[in-house]
């Protein structure tokens, strides 16, 4: 984390929900209902078949930074230090994004992800029908992965049929750059998260689809549309478990 005060934050987060997780485990699902009670009262593994996120993290509502449009100060500034930025891509950080998903979820009590070891080398995931947009538009997606196509309806039924697991979660990250305080590209900006939780049964039949969204509760320095690198994916790091603790705030009892 950027600092201490974000890991006393973090820490404490997981407190919360692991006592929510705790209590739900002890009321039982009787409480739940709807699309909750379809994640959190079936008690077995769902398997986190894609997570992808859009290639470019552009400012919000536009394309990427055009490096031959800067102006010469931009450019010496940047020639300086090799971890300023104009651009920056989300394979840079999926693999964490999907590494902190995965961990608030399974430390979480409330829902369970299946192993990826057991489903990303099967015949029916290797087979799956991919997301050709997706793929098109050069989206991320961490390694081992593959951008399967959510309307495969064929895929879900195979992948139980060969693995037993009979539910299956597609993640889906848009990734942006705020400013929250500051004139034009100078000041202080923020991480721009939005996330598509889409859970499937076995039929393909939508269990579960909620799109959540949140800013990074901290901020970083950008000058002339200039930016710290390093700091800029610590950023979206913190916001993406932020964002994983609200998902199991909705889906909570």
């Amino acid at each position: 984390m950027g600092s201490t005060q974000s890991i006393t934050v973090l820490y404490r987060r997981k407190l919360i929900f692991l006592a929510l997780s705790v209590g739900a485990l002890i009321l039982g699902t009787s409480c739940v209902s709807g699309a909750n009670a379809r994640l959190t009262g079936d008690r077995t593994p769902i398997a986190l078949v894609s997570l992808v996120a859009n290639g470019d993290i552009t400012w919000s509502g536009e394309g990427p930074v055009d490096a031959a449009r800067l102006v010469a100060s931009q450019r010496r500034t940047l020639e300086r230090d090799s971890d300023l930025a104009v651009n920056v891509r989300s394979a840079e950080l999926i693999d964490s994004a999907e590494a902190i998903f995965r961990e608030v979820l399974e430390t979480s009590l409330l829902i369970f992800l299946a192993d990826p070891e057991d489903y990303l080398h099967t015949e029916a995931y290797e087979g799956a029908q991919l997301h050709r947009g997706h793929i098109r538009e050069e989206r991320a997606s961490p390694e081992g992965y593959r951008m399967i196509n959510p309307r495969d309806r064929d895929f879900p039924l195979a992948l139980e049929r060969e693995t037993g697991i009979g539910r299956v979660m597609f993640v889906e990250f848009e990734l942006s750059k705020a400013m929250s305080s500051g004139i034009g590209r100078t000041g202080q900006l923020r991480a721009q998260v939005d996330m598509t939780v889409d859970v499937l049964d076995a039929t393909g039949r939508s269990l579960f689809r909620r799109r959540l969204s949140v800013q990074s509760s901290g901020s970083i320095r950008v000058a002339s549309g200039i930016y710290s690198s390093s700091e800029l994916i610590i950023l979206f790091e913190d916001a993406i478990y932020d964002i994983s603790y609200y998902f199991l705030d909705i889906i909570a009892p």
